[in-house]
């Protein structure tokens, strides 16, 4: 019951994201989803701050109890490859970097000079990136050896190129101020969203199936 109930905070946790972006936007009129990174919505000084700190660190705690829940799922699984664990273990990571940088290390305000705080941030961001891609590659690597999980794996495989691909060019577009940075970032972004939704639902209805647990 416990381990179903952790898989469900990965049904949930997107949805929060999600809502909260929506939210700090529409709080805000000089704040443009094309041209804004959404870590631009938390900086200090920014309108509702308190209250989108709260939504994100609810959803990095999740995302944290999600990844509790996948790890228990592998150890469950006959199939315990390091694959499997090493995934659960960054999806933790991504929350817990994701937990750290809304509430200890915001981003430096646009335009302004750079601080020890703003840099520390971009470093955990890109740490944080690098694990979305590894989560998703070695989960992907260690459902595809699972028969009855093999297209799921396929599928976060698959997410993996996604994220690597959008990614890349959306590190670009930041470097080079790109009116579309933003744009490529929620793509980037909503390819990990839609995946821990996706798992989540795919990994909480084998949990449900004892007979699935049990084979490999």
């Amino acid at each position: 019951m416990k381990n179903k109930l952790l898989l469900g905070f990965g049904i949930i946790a997107p949805l929060v994201y999600i809502g909260t972006v929506i939210i700090g936007t529409w709080l805000r009129t000089d704040y443009s989803h094309a041209t804004h990174a959404i870590s631009e919505l938390t900086v200090p000084g920014a309108p509702n701050k308190l209250l989108l700190d709260s939504l994100f660190s609810i959803y990095n705690l999740l995302l944290i109890g999600y990844a509790a829940g996948v790890l228990s799922f592998v150890n469950h699984q006959k199939s315990k490859h390091w694959t499997g664990k090493w995934g659960s273990y960054l999806v933790l990571l991504v929350g817990l970097i994701g937990l750290s940088t809304n509430l200890f290390f915001p981003m430096d305000p646009r335009n302004e000079p750079a601080t020890v705080i703003g840099t520390i941030h971009l470093i955990l961001a890109g740490i944080l990136s690098l694990g979305t891609i590894l989560s998703t590659l070695f989960l992907g690597a260690w459902l595809t050896r699972i028969p009855h999980l093999k297209n799921l794996g396929i599928y976060t495989l698959v997410t993996c190129g996604l994220i690597f691909l959008s990614g890349g060019a959306a590190a670009a577009a930041a470097a080079n101020v790109s009116p579309i940075m933003g744009i490529l970032q929620r793509i980037t972004i909503g390819m990990f969203m839609q995946w821990i939704l996706v798992s989540a639902i795919c990994l909480l209805w084998v949990a449900e199936n004892k007979s699935s647990l049990t084979s490999t």
